[in-house]
């Protein structure tokens, strides 16, 4: 299939940025110098590099429709960057669970050896709340209000903890705050 377009027969496999069915050598030239300068296109900048007139270039750039060509290059070149990103995030990524689970792999390993008998009440809580928090979101129990609730209900069982070794100011206000903040409509237990 062959399309006309400013004197441009754009057919098969050649695209726009390529040498033009009807493109003379000396035109591609001028045209690759023009794709390429980027931000800082312009006939003059050609003109000067490649020792030619400025009208030839600026006919050129006209006859073989110079921008249009050069847009879709650009835009060409932003698709394969972005494919190239991506392959670079994933590859990233991939990189990232191998070190995550060799880390999960050593503190299964340490955590399977300690002895909870050896360990202090307050350490045995923060593993249970590290646990619990870590199943939540890899489940996918964790959105942002339950979020919020889990980190209220995670500042509720620590203001007991404090309260119950009295290691607390003033503990009825705290609770009256804890209280109300959990009664409010923000608050859903469900």
């Amino acid at each position: 299939m062959t399309k006309k377009q400013n004197d441009i027969k754009i057919s098969g496999n050649i695209q726009p940025w390529d040498r033009q069915t009807n493109e003379s050598k000396q035109a591609f030239e001028a045209f690759a110098v023009y794709r390429d300068l980027a931000d800082k296109r312009s006939c003059t900048t050609v003109a000067r590099q490649l020792a030619k007139s400025i009208p030839l270039i600026k006919r050129w750039s006209v006859k073989y429709n110079w921008v249009d060509r050069c847009r879709l290059y650009d835009i060409e070149q932003d698709r394969i960057r972005l494919v190239e990103r991506h392959k670079q995030i994933n590859h990233m990524n991939d990189n990232h669970v191998k070190i995550a689970q060799s880390m999960l792999l050593k503190a299964a390993r340490r955590l399977n050896s300690l002895e909870p008998e050896n360990m202090t009440v307050q350490e045995l809580i923060r593993l249970v709340e590290i646990a619990t928090k870590l199943e939540r979101i890899a489940l996918g129990a964790i959105d942002e209000l339950g979020r919020m609730k889990y980190e209220l209900e995670s500042a509720k069982f620590e203001f007991e903890k404090k309260k119950a070794i009295g290691d607390v100011g003033d503990v009825d206000l705290v609770d009256e705050w804890v209280e109300a903040v959990m009664a409010s409509d923000d608050y859903d237990e469900g």
